[in-house]
């Protein structure tokens, strides 16, 4: 039978590991006071040997890092150092995972593709416990609710439900999406499902930066929904984990491959382009205002 004791040190143990250099793994303890009482004895039989204290406490940090200063060390991370708000070692046991996760997430930045959507999801039980053990990582740092935003292109599923409505189905709204958009928006009230072809998705607070940057006029729509269980991840650990050079996108990463609480916003001119419909001289005018910004 597994005790509780036993689930508790094991959820623990990134955080009482040293990595032994020259062994080339690392070594993991129960508590910190055992961690302290390896370290003050290996010191020790250093200094019996000859060695002087100093030389031996530098020896010693130089042979067994702690996990969290070899990984904050790591060619492939380079961070340098690692905020303890940002160590996972409460929620993950592994060094290796905990590492994994950074490049997932540095990765994810670069490109969202489906292999990290899919290690995500199936990770998905650490994510779940790290919104109460490591809230400044795991759990989103806006409040429940919140709308939230993801434009996505034509897809032929969108766009046969497109071709499909009728006028009535497009409900006006006065969302602003940026200033360079000039077209009415309109939300579709019909029945509508949001099926992601990945387990994960980037959405992001601001709309004015999905409009500019991940949205394609006449050729996309712009998905909304509220901020719930399904979103992971604070905004200012992704923007620190990316080296800060996406900061100004404000995401959080839903993991769920459902969305019957998802609505879709189109433009009229987008609404027509899907219904092959010619655009106005209005339209037209529109679309020539909004390319000169």
């Amino acid at each position: 039978m597994i005790r509780l004791k036993d689930i508790l040190t094991e959820a623990e143990s990134a955080n009482y590991t040293y990595m032994d250099s020259w062994a080339g793994k690392y070594r993991k303890f129960n508590s910190q006071k055992e961690m302290d009482a390896f370290r003050e004895k290996t010191i020790q039989n250093m200094v019996k040997d000859g060695t002087s204290m100093s030389s031996a406490v530098r020896i010693f940090d130089e042979d067994y890092p702690t996990a969290k200063r070899w990984i904050a060390d790591d060619e492939e991370l380079n961070f340098g150092k690692i905020p303890d708000k940002y160590w996972p070692g409460a929620t993950i046991p592994d060094p290796e995972k905990i590492k994994k996760l950074y490049v997932s997430l540095i990765d994810w930045k670069q490109g969202s593709e489906a292999k990290i959507a899919n290690w995500l999801q199936q990770n998905i039980s650490y994510l779940n416990s790290g919104k109460s053990k490591n809230p400044e990582i795991f759990k989103p740092d806006v409040p429940k609710g919140t709308p939230v935003y993801r434009a996505v292109g034509l897809s032929s599923a969108i766009t046969a439900i497109i071709k499909k409505s009728n006028w009535q189905d497009w409900k006006r709204t006065e969302f602003k999406a940026g200033a360079g958009e000039n077209d009415y928006w309109y939300t579709y009230s019909g029945k509508f499902s949001y099926n992601p072809h990945r387990a994960a998705q980037s959405w992001s607070t601001d709309p004015k930066v999905v409009w500019s940057q991940f949205y394609t006029p006449e050729d996309g729509v712009i998905l909304t929904k509220r901020l719930d269980d399904e979103f992971y991840f604070s905004i200012k650990f992704i923007d620190w984990v990316s080296g800060g050079d996406f900061d100004d996108e404000r995401e959080v990463i839903r993991i769920a491959t459902k969305g019957a609480d998802v609505s879709m916003m189109a433009t009229s001119r987008t609404i027509k382009a899907a219904k092959n419909l010619e655009f106005t001289d209005s339209d037209l005018k529109k679309m020539h205002q909004r390319k000169a910004k």
